[in-house]
């Protein structure tokens, strides 16, 4: 572009010729740092140190997610009730937890392995260090009131997480495989726990609402929704082998 032209300009140009595709593209980033480029209108890909990706939520879950703007982009906007009405948005949860009855699922899916551990493991306000696979991530959660709970999930570089999971975290980690079944409309996670909670199998299913009618796959047990000792945070305290 012309540079003598003014940068206020300048951006209305772009702007006008860019699509909605396009703008969409920019504001959900490529990658967790990187802004996408639009090679057509030789905008290039360049380095956001806060992210440009907002809330992702990628690898820890195969379903469908809204992607936010990130909150560099939000706080240009000036807009409190945007910003109020996007947390609230992002911040809710609503699940419900199984036992599970027999190892009959393993063979619908193959499991991922997770290593986490908790930076907090206060129920008011837990905050977990997660990796999977070659992935980070830190989640800060609330209290549960029913099936739901404040979640505020974000990537982070991997070998930061491992940093915390080894060096910060409380002991001892949380080790398990990870299955993720679909049924009917619906993905069912699974948790197969090793070390001190070897033998200990649940289930997890996310809803839109509490009221929400579902279907129970066979091999689903009891409902423990809401039983704080099956929460991950209270088996670092309380592991599952001292439960006999």
């Amino acid at each position: 572009m012309d540079k003598s032209v003014r940068l206020e300009d300048r951006v209305s140009d772009l702007m006008s010729k860019l699509t909605l595709d396009e703008k969409i593209l920019l504001l959900k980033g490529k990658g967790i740092y990187y802004a996408h480029p639009i090679e057509r209108l030789q905008i290039k890909s360049f380095r956001m140190t806060d992210g440009p990706l907002g809330v992702a939520w990628q690898s820890s879950s195969k379903g469908k997610r809204t992607r936010f703007p990130a909150t560099i982009a939000l706080a240009a906007s000036w807009n409190k009730e945007i910003s109020f009405k996007l947390g609230k948005a992002m911040g809710k949860e609503i699940e419900r937890k199984f036992l599970v009855k027999d190892d009959t699922f393993k063979s619908l899916a193959k499991g991922t392995r997770y290593r986490q551990g908790y930076l907090n493991s206060t129920k008011e306000r837990v905050v977990r260090v997660r990796t999977i696979d070659d992935k980070g991530f830190l989640t800060v959660k609330g209290i549960t009131t029913g099936a739901t709970r404040v979640e505020y999930e974000y990537e982070i570089p991997a070998k930061d997480a491992d940093a915390m999971l080894d060096e910060l975290c409380e002991k001892p980690i949380i080790e398990k495989n990870r299955y993720k079944i679909q049924n009917a409309n619906l993905v069912w996670e699974i948790d197969e726990f090793f070390g001190e909670n070897q033998g200990l199998i649940v289930a997890e299913v996310e809803l839109e609402s509490e009221d929400q009618s579902y279907a129970k796959p066979e091999w689903v047990g009891d409902e423990v929704t809401g039983d704080p000792k099956y929460f991950n945070s209270n088996l670092i305290q309380n592991p599952y082998k001292n439960w006999q």
